[in-house]
């Protein structure tokens, strides 16, 4: 899979879907109806987008919305803004205030979800249990690992007291 086909199918999903619940389901129904190593392509894509938005920014982002941050809830706010579809993840990146204009006070901006579902497609479409040659094992033999990424959260670490002046728009949007 390359990535213009990723975000392809993470739009299209997106828009046929009323919830994050059923865009999961729909994205793994959609990866079932593909090959092997597409869902695996798929896999690999969606790991270098959750390594590539491990960055204090977003992490600063993700504080303002949910207004606590752990390993875990970082992780899964990445798979929601990566289910946003390309323009705002790239959006994100660029400038983290530029979610002030999609998320809502009390916005559940997390997708655990997503981090299964090609494991789950896999599954289905081979009807094996999980082994080794399952995606989310041949991207961690592949170094694609984010619960041990090589390198550490990118960017500048800040204090919880920036955050307002960070990003302005986000904070009076949820504040």
């Amino acid at each position: 899979m390359v990535l213009s086909s990723f975000w392809a199918l993470i739009e299209t999903t997106r828009k046929e879907s009323r919830n994050d619940d059923e865009f999961v389901s729909k994205l793994k129904n959609k990866l079932v109806a593909t090959t092997e190593n597409e869902i695996i392509g798929f896999e690999r894509i969606l790991r270098t987008l959750i390594l590539r938005a491990d960055h204090y920014n977003v992490l600063a982002a993700e504080k303002i919305i949910e207004g606590y941050v752990s390993d875990d809830l970082f992780l899964y706010f990445r798979c929601w803004l990566i289910s946003q579809g390309k323009d705002v993840f790239e959006n994100t990146i660029i400038n983290p205030d530029s979610l002030s204009v999609i998320v809502e006070k009390d916005q559940n901006a997390s997708l655990e979800g997503l981090l299964y579902v090609t494991n789950d497609a896999y599954s289905e479409l081979t009807g094996i249990e999980e082994e080794e040659t399952f995606p989310r094992d041949v991207c961690i033999f592949e170094g694609l690992d984010y619960d041990m990424p090589k390198n550490p959260t990118q960017g500048e670490a800040w204090e919880e007291n920036q955050l307002p002046k960070l990003y302005p728009n986000l904070w009076n949007t949820l504040n």
